[in-house]
């Protein structure tokens, strides 16, 4: 069992240069570490905490607070002049409005660039593609890669609207009678989703892996198959950073606070 003793205490006031060390010991003890720790303030007077852990048989390690010699420093650090003006309701909400904006702008940035790479890649690797492996199938199921990457680059992204359409849709659809009807529309719905396109498009790149491999291997030519792969992650990849993002603008309206200049 682990066990502590206090060895020495020595205190004076604070405008003096305390010394406390506290003495523990334990039976397992890791290896030796040293390291400083810069802490708030004690009597309005920054410390230092010394932490020494040193190795030896039972081994022990010291914690010794010892006044600073950097007040002048802490202190022009601590009333350094920030900007704690609040702001007032209005401005918050068109600040969250603003980075809403600017997440919706970086988005469409993100997906044109996608797309404008997937329509250069197509002729490229459709032509290399034809000499490496020939057939048709192989270009047919390349070309479905590209199609169904561009196909999620069309999806609304948005958490609200992205299901607010389908859903409205879906729910018309569910009125009507006829168990078959209902999980024709069930399927459907999820077959036609962002991940259900997602799903079937690695399907087929997988499929088209497979077919190339076992025609010649891989060659140096067959490296353009990268891209496909590297599409479809990151079109994955951009939903996921904007579904993070704006989940986290959507949470900032709960710290908002009333505040009105006059």
């Amino acid at each position: 069992m682990s066990h502590y003793s206090l060895l020495s205490i020595k205190n004076s006031t604070f405008a003096l240069a305390p010394s406390i060390q506290l003495h523990f010991s334990f039976p397992q003890p890791e290896h030796g570490k040293s390291w400083y720790i810069r802490t708030s303030l004690i009597n309005e007077a920054p410390i230092l905490v010394t932490i020494n852990m040193l190795l030896r048989f039972g081994t022990s390690f010291y914690i010794t607070l010892t006044m600073s010699r950097l007040r002048r420093l802490d202190r022009a650090i601590l009333t350094e002049a920030a900007d704690i003006t609040p702001l007032d309701s209005e401005d918050q909400e068109q600040l969250i409005v603003q980075l809403a904006n600017y997440n919706d702008t970086s988005l469409r940035l993100f997906l044109k660039v996608l797309v404008g790479s997937i329509l250069l890649e197509i002729p490229v690797s459709v032509f290399a593609m034809k000499h490496s492996v020939g057939g048709t199938r192989p270009v047919a199921l390349l070309i479905v890669c590209h199609v169904l990457t561009l196909v999620n680059c069309l999806y609304d992204f948005k958490q609200p609207s992205e299901t607010a359409a389908a859903g409205s849709l879906c729910a018309y659809l569910l009125t009507f009678d006829g168990p078959r009807f209902r999980s024709l529309v069930f399927v459907s719905t999820h077959i036609f989703s962002f991940y259900g396109i997602l799903v079937l498009n690695t399907v087929v790149l997988i499929q088209l892996l497979c077919r190339v491999y076992a025609a010649h291997r891989f060659q140096a030519l067959d490296m353009l198959l990268v891209l496909p792969v590297v599409n479809l992650v990151a079109v994955a990849l951009i939903r996921k950073w904007y579904r993070d993002v704006s989940q986290e603008i959507l949470g900032l309206h709960g710290l908002k606070y009333k505040f009105k200049t006059a």
